[in-house]
């Protein structure tokens, strides 16, 4: 069973054997399906085609958290690094080891916020690395 991840918005869905037949995020009328139709890829694939989050600074204490190549509605994630603790918005649609390496050597994720269904993305993933942050 995989983790489908829907390549137009990048929300990931519950394991399945096969993709699911619709993007349920995408078929909204503000939102869109591609001119090729549903498409789905997994974590495993997006690892092997290289893809790699850049985490950069936005300012003292908030840095920004995107991932290369486009993927996605090309969100970036924001991770806010303070003394009571981190939080991350809008979570990223790709996570690997190296970026929970460096979010580890930030002081971690203690909570996790979205701001609406198209940032859903990976936040189940995000949670287990990051000792099963709440949502």
């Amino acid at each position: 069973m995989k983790n489908y991840i829907c390549v137009t918005c990048g929300t990931q869905y519950a394991p399945s054997d096969t993709p699911p037949a619709a993007c349920p995020i995408c078929e909204d009328d503000r939102q869109y399906v591609g001119w090729e139709g549903q498409k789905w890829t997994t974590l495993e694939d997006m690892w092997q085609a290289g893809y790699a989050n850049v985490i950069r600074p936005v300012e003292p204490h908030l840095f920004g958290i995107g991932t290369k190549p486009h993927f996605g509605i090309g969100q970036r994630a924001l991770l806010a690094v303070t003394g009571h603790g981190n939080v991350l918005w809008d979570p990223v649609s790709y996570l690997d080891s190296r970026t929970i390496e460096k979010v580890h050597a930030r002081g971690g994720i203690q909570a996790i916020t979205v701001s609406h269904t198209h940032f859903y993305a990976l936040m189940i993933e995000w949670r287990h690395a990051f000792d099963r942050a709440p949502v």
